[in-house]
């Protein structure tokens, strides 16, 4: 499979870990490590339903009906304007349950489902990445 062997996949997978510990020193938390455990079906579906329905509703959908327009295709500095127009959407729309402060920091992850959904043509990489991302997120920073 062409995306395992993908270095710049393999980077956006291992920089999460490193970047939630950051961002954990610096932001405020709702930290109960173990709720998963105690909530797997709550987990999953945060998890994995989500990401599923909402890189199908944006990438999947909305960035791929942008290039039907000839603007989605120009670039600024190598993000289509495609993706830099759903991703303003995606984490625009995160202001409504979450945190100003992390609304804001989901443009960046949003930004890179969209490039390997454009490398690929395929929403499936932005899928297994928002899976990933999200289930970081929601281990580390949320009570549940």
């Amino acid at each position: 499979m062409r995306l395992l062997q993908d270095w710049q996949f393999g980077t956006a997978l291992l920089v999460v870990p490193f970047l939630l510990i950051l961002l954990g020193q610096f932001l405020p938390t709702t930290t109960n490590i173990g709720w998963p455990l105690y909530s797997p079906d709550r987990f999953l579906i945060l998890v994995v339903l989500y990401p599923l329905f909402e890189e199908l509703a944006f990438r999947g959908w909305l960035q791929s009906m942008l290039y039907s327009y000839r603007f989605g295709y120009r670039q600024l500095a190598g993000i289509s304007l495609a993706n830099i127009i759903t991703s303003l959407i995606f984490a625009g729309l995160h202001f409504i349950y979450h945190p100003p402060i992390w609304a804001t920091l989901v443009l960046i992850p949003s930004l890179l489902f969209g490039y390997f959904r454009d490398k690929y043509q395929s929403v499936k990489p932005a899928i297994i990445l928002h899976i990933f991302y999200n289930s970081g997120y929601y281990w580390v920073f949320s009570a549940g």
